[in-house]
């Protein structure tokens, strides 16, 4: 049990909280469909569907712990595009739904969507498959963009990496 405490640092009860996230997730080859068998490219995609629950026990004067219980549903779908042999880009959009956790005191939260733009370019890598080959190293290079569910660019969430393999 974890102690709760009031602002004051008296004690006020203690109690339990859990955080569950479970999804069924799926992925294939967009020309092993029968619509677009006639692609020439091995072009991915992907998708999950989730189910999300938040709920707390225990005894204490903050809050009704029973009354912050709540779930919701949401679904991702990505999609992975090999440009060259060297670069791939690749686009996520998450929690598509636009859902709400609803709680049973009947506060709902917004799960935010949100859109993520990326590409992986490999460096050094195997002959034909990087831009600088060499039998046994390995170099990636990977950058992501993320634009929330405002359709704004969140600036401070742009990631570039730098992966090596020896």
């Amino acid at each position: 049990d974890v102690l709760l405490t009031n602002s004051d640092g008296s004690s006020a009860g203690t109690g339990r909280w859990g955080n569950t996230v479970m999804f069924l997730s799926a992925g294939t080859y967009l020309n092993e469909l029968p619509a677009f068998s006639t692609l020439d490219r091995d072009v991915l995609i992907g998708g999950s569907f989730k189910y999300f629950s938040v709920g707390g026990t225990g005894v204490n004067d903050v809050a009704d712990t029973i009354d912050s219980a709540g779930t919701a549903y949401s679904a991702d779908i990505g999609v992975l595009y090999p440009a060259t042999e060297y670069l791939t880009l690749g686009a996520n959009y998450q929690n598509i739904l636009a859902s709400k956790l609803t709680r049973s005191s009947g506060v709902n939260e917004d799960i935010p969507s949100t859109l993520k733009v990326g590409a992986k370019a490999i460096l050094v890598g195997k002959e034909g498959q990087s831009m600088s080959p060499h039998s046994t190293r390995r170099l990636y290079l990977n950058a992501d963009y993320d634009i929330n569910s405002n359709n704004q660019p969140n600036a401070d969430e742009f990631q570039a990496k730098l992966a090596a393999t020896y």
